[in-house]
């Protein structure tokens, strides 16, 4: 799996490989910029491990507060 977040305008702040996880919730914590309230966009991408295909995404909003 691979997550990736994004600024309102499109920079990539910030962009994680989190490897395997077994079905279920799962919280991940991020470090944004510093001092930067503001909305943020994100990208989940679940891999094949077989393969290396992308077989899921996932997209959303959040913000942080400051």
């Amino acid at each position: 799996m691979t997550l990736e977040v994004f600024a309102a305008d499109g920079r990539r702040v910030r962009s994680l490989t989190l490897g395997r996880y077994l079905p279920g919730q799962r919280q991940v914590p991020v470090t944004l910029p510093a001092g930067r309230s503001g909305l943020y966009l994100y990208r989940l991408q679940a891999h094949d491990p077989a393969t290396g295909a992308v077989i899921a995404n996932l997209s959303g909003k959040l913000m942080q507060l400051r």
